[in-house]
């Protein structure tokens, strides 16, 4: 991939509070929030970051072995050879010069003990991170309240 023209990044809900929510950065430099939360599903914030920092973002993906990573973590018994339920889901989209990869990263899944996995889960979900950050998407996540008389925070 030469070079970026959008990035569409997703964090899906899990069993608790988690904000569930998707993002979309352009090579202009626009993002768009969009929550996924049940309470507020459609709400959308929009931004403008500077376009060299959305450019950044391929580098740091190869950085990251984004390209060398299977599609579905949760499918690779090497990247995920058990995973608990009630964690969100990440899915990573990044399309430039004609190509597209989707990475869904099962939150949960957890590579312990191998020397070889560990760091590269650990790369992506810092990645991840990256795309959070430069959207500043903390500004706009609330709690996911599917069980509002259960969960304190919803209130």
């Amino acid at each position: 991939m030469a070079s970026l023209d959008s990035v569409v990044f997703e964090r899906t809900a899990c069993f608790g509070t988690c904000p569930a929510y998707t993002l979309v950065l352009t090579s202009a430099g626009h993002v768009r929030f969009t929550s996924l939360n049940k309470q507020e599903r459609g709400r959308i914030e929009s931004d403008s970051i500077a376009p060299s920092l959305i450019a950044d973002l391929l580098p740091a993906a190869a950085r990251a072995g984004v390209f060398e990573l299977p599609s579905v973590i949760a499918m690779s018994r090497e990247f995920c050879p058990s995973a608990p339920t009630d964690a969100p889901t990440a899915i990573v989209n990044l399309f430039g010069s004609g190509r597209a990869v989707q990475i869904v990263d099962y939150q949960a899944c957890l590579a312990r003990g191998s020397l070889a996995i560990e760091p590269k889960l650990h790369d992506l979900r810092t990645f991840e991170r990256l795309i959070d950050s430069l959207a500043d998407s903390k500004r706009w996540t609330r709690p996911n309240c599917i069980r509002p008389k259960l969960e304190p925070s919803c209130k």
